[in-house]
């Protein structure tokens, strides 16, 4: 197992990079300093700067070499970033589910607790935010798609009625239909 840097938590040493004597540079000129900044782009998240230097030097790399490639990984944009391929159906009828499930079980909810006196509305209403909040997070990487979906659906069923019942409550106060108890 690679020992981690205590600072940061990182492994604090890195894979080999391409050679330098192997990366081309002859064949295709700017290859040696493509495949050093490739090389620093893949691993920057993974590794720390000493970690990733290190292995550079080791590699056949000068330092020069190194900073420019750093230089190049640090300046580029997150906008600029691959990102995944995802569905607009997918984002959609998840959506529509997350919806209309929500509101399924909340009926259900109500219905089956009313005579009983306890807001079962109100736990499904919450549980659904939670669940939905850990579908969104969790999936986000493996199924973006399905992510974004959970996403917009959390705020239309969750947040959007939140965020409604604290401005009718503010507009109450404030027009004075409504007083707190003193």
């Amino acid at each position: 197992m690679t020992p981690a840097d205590p600072s940061s938590g990182m492994p604090s040493t890195a894979p080999t990079p391409t050679p330098a004597d192997r990366a081309g540079e002859d064949d295709i000129p700017g290859a040696r300093m493509a495949a050093l900044t490739a090389y620093t782009q893949i691993n920057r998240e993974r590794f720390t700067e000493a970690a990733l230097r290190s292995a550079a030097l080791g590699g056949g790399y000068t330092a020069a070499e190194f900073e420019r490639a750093w230089a190049a990984v640090a300046s580029s944009r997150p906008e600029d970033a691959i990102r995944p391929v995802t569905s607009r159906r997918v984002e959609v009828g998840t959506t529509i589910a997350f919806i209309v499930g929500t509101w399924l079980f909340l009926s259900l909810a109500d219905s089956l607790t009313s005579a009983l006196g306890v807001p079962g509305a109100i736990v499904v209403w919450v549980i659904a935010g939670i669940a939905g909040s850990v579908g969104w997070y969790a999936l986000r990487e493996r199924n973006p798609s399905v992510s974004k979906g959970l996403r917009f659906g959390v705020i239309v069923v969750v947040l959007f009625p939140a965020v409604l019942f604290v401005a009718a409550l503010g507009v109450c106060l404030a027009t004075g239909s409504m007083s707190l108890p003193n």
